[in-house]
């Protein structure tokens, strides 16, 4: 496994996984908040006179209420973009990381302006376009932009071609110095690589976009470089949205961890920005009354199939409170309140999971089941898609129904609980049978 836990370090993965973790996930849980009041949870026509009340309240005001939420999840790409940027530079000892951080964030906003195609000026560009560019749309272009701005600032200190000023000038002046030229050369590469695209290409406005074509006509308008790179990935965007892409992570997921090694992280470092993606298409979806286009999104992983934590380990965790083995009973007391705030570690490290081949296999197998499962039943329309993402702290049927603003989300995780125990049960007992062979027989817990 050293070569994963190798991979797990390389800077650019590290810097793309810590920048969501570190940057944007506050912004994107806080603007979910202002989602689901924009789409409170309410039963579709319910009669109930509060709850009837909830609902008009928030259609009346939905595009007031959506503003925090444009302004906070809607700037993910431009928080990512910085964040790359920022732990890139630390990464290699740069001496100002958060101005290769403001240049990344810049060179972001340069690209989401089709600067090639009108003599007006920024002024004539429309700000939902330019948004867009700094939203879910912009995460590809926005991280790449960020890496390539991490790296001009090293290249050009290390080659020491930079602005020194003379001894006696404040640090702080110094390093601002420091950073001109190569911050000019990425703001330069950004607005004359978005000229070349603004002036040769077109893109589909996106739902929700503006419009000028006839009503219900779709209107191409001049691109933008994220608008164009996220339409021209769309294919592989909607191929992570596949039942065989959501099986192969979830399983790569418990598999990495089987080995001690934080699997979501890994995965998601790569996964993230497909993920996110997909989830703001749902909002905008949402937003314009049509049908959620997404299931593999990150509360599809976080609200459903890690129940109790990655594994689904919640039920395994009141086996082990019955347990006939001591050792068990106390790791079930400790991993319990963790584990209804869906944090695992004392289970997967303290039952074993991790290096127990016996545990290894429900551990792959339920989340597994569990995702076929979920994936069958938001394909089939059984279960709403996810609209919402939560911390991934919010505790089984609360998460739920809160994630895609249905009770029959809180259904789903009833089912999945139940999956999970199924599965875990037999290998539970045999581990259990295992541990009593091997030690003096126990006292029955009182």
């Amino acid at each position: 496994m050293p070569v994963l836990a190798g991979v797990m370090e390389w800077p650019y993965l590290q810097a793309i996984r810590d920048a969501f973790i570190g940057f944007a996930l506050p912004m994107i849980i806080v603007g979910s908040m202002f989602l689901i009041l924009s789409f409170p949870p309410v039963p579709q026509g319910t009669s109930v006179p509060w709850l009837a009340a909830m609902a008009g309240w928030a259609d009346r005001y939905r595009p007031v209420l959506m503003v925090p939420f444009q302004m906070s999840f809607g700037l993910m790409a431009f928080l990512v973009s910085f964040g790359v940027a920022y732990n890139l530079a630390v990464a290699y000892r740069l001496p100002e990381p958060a101005h290769a951080g403001l240049v990344a964030g810049a060179a972001l906003c340069i690209v989401s302006v089709p600067v090639g195609v009108s003599a007006a000026g920024i002024s004539t560009v429309p700000l939902g376009v330019f948004l867009q560019g700094l939203g879910g749309e912009g995460l590809f272009v926005g991280i790449a932009l960020a890496l390539w701005t991490g790296e001009t600032f090293r290249w050009f200190r290390q080659r020491g071609l930079i602005l020194r000023l003379p001894e006696g000038v404040p640090p702080k002046v110094i390093r601002s110095f420091e950073s001109i030229v190569p911050a000019f050369v990425v703001l330069l590469g950004a607005w004359a690589l978005e000229w070349f695209v603004s002036t040769h290409f077109t893109v589909q406005l996106a739902v929700g976009g503006q419009s000028g074509g006839g009503a219900g006509t779709p209107a191409r308008t001049p691109a933008t470089l994220p608008l164009w790179v996220t339409q021209a990935l769309g294919p592989l965007v909607r191929a992570s949205n596949s039942y065989p892409s959501a099986l192969l992570q979830i399983v790569l997921m418990m598999l990495l961890w089987s080995v001690g090694i934080h699997g979501m992280n890994m995965v998601s470092a790569v996964a993230y920005p497909f993920w996110t993606t997909a989830l703001q298409a749902n909002v905008a979806a949402a937003s314009a009354g049509q049908p959620l286009p997404y299931i593999v999104t990150e509360p599809f992983y976080h609200m459903y199939a890690h129940l109790g934590g990655s594994g689904a380990t919640l039920p395994l965790v009141f086996m082990m409170l019955r347990s006939r083995v001591p050792q068990l009973r106390q790791v079930g007391k400790v991993a319990l309140l963790p584990g209804i705030f869906n944090i695992n570690e004392p289970v997967t490290f303290g039952l074993p999971i991790a290096f127990n081949p016996l545990m290894i296999i429900p551990f792959v197998a339920a989340p597994a089941l569990i995702v076929t499962t979920n994936y069958l039943a938001m394909s089939w329309g059984w279960v709403a898609r996810p609209l919402a993402q939560l911390p991934l702290t919010v505790p089984v049927f609360l998460g739920g129904y809160l994630a895609d603003g249905s009770w029959t989300g809180a259904a789903l995780q009833a089912v999945d609980l139940m999956i999970s125990t199924l599965v875990y049960y037999p290998f539970f007992r045999a581990w259990e049978k295992r541990l009593l062979a091997a030690s003096p027989p126990a006292p029955a817990a009182e």
